[in-house]
């Protein structure tokens, strides 16, 4: 039985993203992101195994709203931060929210560099 990895947050203001490391420290950096809604806990372990063998330093992470990340109000609800649709100075609503440029899951992003 393998003994359990420490959970650590990555915090930005009321969010905080869960993750770990999975192996491989020292290696050439890997972060595994899983689909949306799923929680770190889905990554095989023999692909895991494989990818510390390989001379990576595997982590994983918890989106937000998934896993041991934090949980914000269910859709439809603004996030912190946010103006609800409709409201002075909201973005406009869109028809296909996961689609919209500049947004992701239905809420706005920055992209970063």
């Amino acid at each position: 039985m393998t003994e359990p990895r420490p959970v650590r947050y990555a915090r930005n203001g009321a969010a905080g993203i869960a993750f770990e490391e999975l192996g491989g420290a020292g290696g050439e950096p890997l972060l595994l992101v899983m689909g949306l809604g799923v929680s770190r806990f889905w990554w095989p372990p023999g692909l895991i195994a494989e990818l510390t063998g390989q001379g990576f330093h595997v982590a994983a992470y918890d989106q937000r709203d998934a896993g041991e990340s934090t949980h914000f109000p269910a859709a439809g609800s603004a996030s912190p931060g946010e103006r609800p649709p409709g409201t002075p100075g909201a973005p406009p609503a869109s028809p296909c929210p996961l689609h919209a440029p500049g947004r992701q899951a239905g809420r706005p992003h920055r992209a970063t560099r």
